[in-house]
């Protein structure tokens, strides 16, 4: 579980949108942390949630109705965990927290779609990607990422945008997230007219390609 490989033994963890809450589950059969909280927006997931954390006899799980983080205060975690949603979502969530807090616990972030709408939106609001990785479930990849506010606004390449820094974590997920990134630049190109954005594509994909193992 890559997501729980970031997280150091004894920390406090709330997970946003937690669903069935496998990772507080796994945190806590793993006896990593002892303090959990998990949150989701509606019923059913909590339900299901409840029922999991019963079933499976896990101790130190808090459950909380919430919308993102609406009513919690971060500071009372040393991690938040924010995964299994879109990236635009996601932003929404962190947008709507910083309007009037700091976050100082470290973000662990797995959007499903929409990452360089996360990439960008953390970069201009002063977010640090300390590392990036990726992750294969159900032969879709995804990339999880680490993350702390230190309060620098950034401007990313074109490069970072589209695959962050996966690359920096050499592997065969990582070699199928950049080819899957790859594709849907080609897709894009098809569609350009203008030579010279056609051309500024061309060489990023050349450029991702020697990322490739």
């Amino acid at each position: 579980m890559t997501i729980a490989s970031f997280i150091k033994k004894g920390k406090s963890v709330i997970d946003i949108g937690t669903d069935h809450a496998y990772l507080p589950i796994w945190l806590s059969k793993k006896g990593i942390s002892g303090n959990i909280t998990a949150t989701d927006l509606n019923e059913l997931p909590l339900k299901a949630a409840r029922e999991n954390i019963e079933y499976y006899d896990a101790r130190n799980i808090s459950l909380i109705k919430t919308c993102g983080l609406c009513g919690i205060n971060a500071d009372d975690f040393d991690y938040i965990v924010i995964a299994g949603m879109g990236g635009e979502l996601i932003v929404k969530i962190l947008e709507d927290y910083i309007k009037d807090h700091i976050l100082k616990s470290e973000l662990l972030l797995c959007a499903m779609t929409k990452n360089e709408v996360l990439r960008d939106f953390l970069a201009s609001n002063g977010f640090f990607v300390k590392s990036e990785f990726c992750a294969v479930s159900k032969k879709h990849v995804y990339s999880v990422m680490q993350v702390r506010f230190d309060g620098k606004k950034r401007k990313l390449s074109g490069l970072e945008r589209i695959i962050g820094k996966t690359y920096k974590q050499p592997g065969q997920s990582t070699s199928l997230y950049i080819s899957q990134k790859i594709m849907l630049l080609q897709n894009r190109q098809k569609g350009i007219k203008e030579p010279l954005k056609a051309k500024q594509i061309e060489l990023l994909i050349d450029k991702m390609k020697t990322f490739l193992i």
